[in-house]
């Protein structure tokens, strides 16, 4: 009967674990919850080397050595049971709190924000154009002005901000999750007992109020929605938005 090398077994099992939690990744479209799906290409990659490594592994578990010495594996099982009891939900409002709100926005080529025929009538951002969208309000706030508005997002409060002001957007990631940002547009709401994280549907007029972001010494005035109507909506399985590349970018994935 064959003797089993524990050492190499348990580096072994360290590499299935992590291969399959790759796959996994990958099958469920969680991935994207880490990462912007043009950095795919990279994590097909990743699955392929532990694969072969994997593969490699097998004929290792019936060899010995003499004075192999200490097996360091068992610090890598930690993070892969961690990654296993760890249910990836994405980043909340509380995360958005520590990284702020800024008005800066960035900038876009002409030929990439859709908001122009949509301005004419109601205006309603999807997950492909969420981005662009807003962006281009908050440059252009006073072409908007008078426009109807519907845009969804989860609520994000401040006690900087003006009474009865508050956010809603999604966070945008840009190459991955600890780059994400909070973009969306200030909503003004007399008596709002909305709760910050809470995911809501906003439908309302454009109107500017004076800049509210101190940092921000480009933009005197930014947009802010009067509320008509909203509803509570569920949490998207994926909430996150993706910054287009130059040439339009990916699309962001369903989860």
């Amino acid at each position: 009967m064959a003797r089993v090398n524990i050492k190499e077994l348990k580096w072994f099992i360290i590499l299935i674990g992590f291969t399959y939690w790759l796959y996994y990744l990958i099958t469920t479209k969680k991935l994207y919850l880490f990462i912007h799906p043009r950095m795919t290409v990279y994590m097909y990659f990743s699955l392929f080397i532990f694969i072969i490594l994997s593969l490699l592994q097998v004929k290792k578990i019936f060899k010995f050595k003499e004075n192999e010495g200490k097996a360091v594996s068992t610090i890598f099982l930690l993070p892969l049971i961690l990654v296993y009891i760890v249910n990836p939900q994405g980043i909340n409002g509380e995360i958005a709190s520590q990284k702020g709100y800024f008005t800066e926005g960035y900038s876009v080529s002409a030929t990439s924000t859709s908001t122009e025929g949509d301005s004419r009538s109601l205006i309603k951002p999807n997950d492909q154009n969420y981005s662009d969208v807003v962006n281009d309000i908050m440059y252009n706030a006073n072409k908007y002005k008078g426009k109807k508005i519907t845009i969804s997002g989860f609520v994000y409060k401040d006690g900087t901000f003006p009474k009865d002001t508050f956010i809603v957007g999604r966070m945008l990631i840009i190459c991955c999750a600890a780059d994400a940002e909070l973009t969306g547009l200030a909503v003004k709401m007399d008596n709002s007992t909305l709760q910050s994280d809470q995911w809501v549907e906003v439908t309302g007029v454009i109107n500017v109020i004076p800049n509210f972001d101190k940092e921000d010494t480009d933009n005197k005035v930014i947009p802010v929605i009067n509320v008509t109507n909203v509803k509570k909506v569920a949490k998207p399985s994926n909430p996150y938005i993706y910054l287009k590349g130059q040439n339009g970018g990916t699309p962001a994935p369903a989860v």
